[in-house]
């Protein structure tokens, strides 16, 4: 159903309909091309269609636009069925496909998402695209994609390992947000992945996994591109020697409020001399943050603005802590804008 989208179905111009724009009205942001796209003026290449309470099931025949259509953008909607996703094979220019907060009919990431060779964005958080597997065979081949988006989400999984091992087959994938996911096997019980697969994810600069519970510690050898990593919450354990044991020189990093144990090497400091944000509170280190620390705050000329940790670790004065749970960050720095 599409009540309340203005003009569908009663202007004879589709390119005049709500959400719809054709191929002279397009914009795009400035990483996206559509010069190669040999299409007419008024052929579709943008359904836009996000919160307009749009429900019921949305037309496999949407197949027909499949040499033009480069954005299908169905976000914050009631619900859609599908009930079966071949017409993917057909979709031969799809570069952004954003789902979420929709809920679908779908068990699990579909298989047929790997017929979308073109995609570089994929957007599905909070969706019913769950309670189901992740296909190898639904990223097997998406060269391109640069973005996905599952936060929120659950899914089945054959074992630990695999879990989240589809996503390194992605040579392009520069960004990865997966918070407050939860897997459980066939039998529904929990299932805890480790974090391994970060390793082969070679292009990526920004993961973040919020809430969602990983094994193990973090791993050696994180990608060289790594800037942004975000494991909050996550019950990850071990020490931080392996932001040591890496190429990344890390810009953000959220790593509070886990089982992160033993000292703070101050040679983090120098190996990543970049660092904005550090969040280090609610783990059990031993003893304080070095003085090096101190060195790359903003108010010494560095560029660190935020850097967080228990209260007894605080003894140098550079770091905050405004709570006996050291929840909350305070901004270092005078100005926090």
């Amino acid at each position: 159903s599409t009540n309340g989208v203005g003009g569908w179905m009663q202007d004879t111009d589709y390119c005049q309909w709500d959400g719809i724009k054709c191929y002279n009205e397009l914009e795009l942001d400035p990483f996206t091309s559509i010069e190669d796209l040999e299409v007419e003026q008024q052929k579709i290449v943008d359904i836009s269609l996000r919160e307009y309470g749009v429900a019921g099931t949305w037309p496999h025949e949407t197949a027909l636009l499949g040499d033009h259509l480069v954005i299908l953008e169905l976000r914050d909607n009631a619900y859609l069925n599908c009930f079966e996703y071949d017409w993917f094979i057909d979709m031969n220019t799809l570069q952004y496909l954003l789902i979420g907060g929709t809920a679908w009919d779908a068990n699990g990431i579909p298989s047929q998402l790997g017929y979308l060779t073109e995609l570089d964005q994929f957007h599905a958080s909070d969706t019913n695209w769950s309670a189901g597997p992740i296909p190898f065979e639904a990223f097997e081949g998406l060269n391109k994609l640069t973005y996905i988006a599952l936060d929120n989400n659950e899914y089945v999984v054959t074992s630990e390992e695999d879990a989240l091992a589809p996503f390194a087959r992605l040579p392009s994938l520069i960004r990865l947000y997966f918070e407050n996911v939860r897997f459980q096997d066939e039998n529904g019980n929990k299932v805890v992945p480790p974090l391994d697969f970060l390793t082969d994810l070679d292009s990526v600069i920004e993961t973040w996994f919020d809430q969602t519970e990983f094994s193990g510690g973090i791993p050696n050898n994180l990608p060289a591109s790594l800037r942004s990593l975000k494991l909050s919450y996550t019950g990850i354990s071990g020490n931080l020697n392996a932001l040591l044991n890496t190429q990344a020189n890390l810009e953000r990093a959220w790593l509070n409020h886990n089982s992160l144990s033993g000292p703070i090497p101050a040679a983090i400091a120098t190996k990543h001399d970049r660092l904005v944000y550090l969040y280090l509170e609610g783990n059990d280190f031993n003893g304080q943050v070095p003085n090096a620390f101190c060195d790359l705050l903003v108010t010494n000329g560095g560029t660190l603005r935020d850097l967080g940790a228990n209260e007894n670790e605080c003894g140098s004065g550079c770091c905050t802590c405004s709570d006996d749970a050291c929840g909350n960050v305070v901004d270092v720095t005078d100005d926090a804008s």
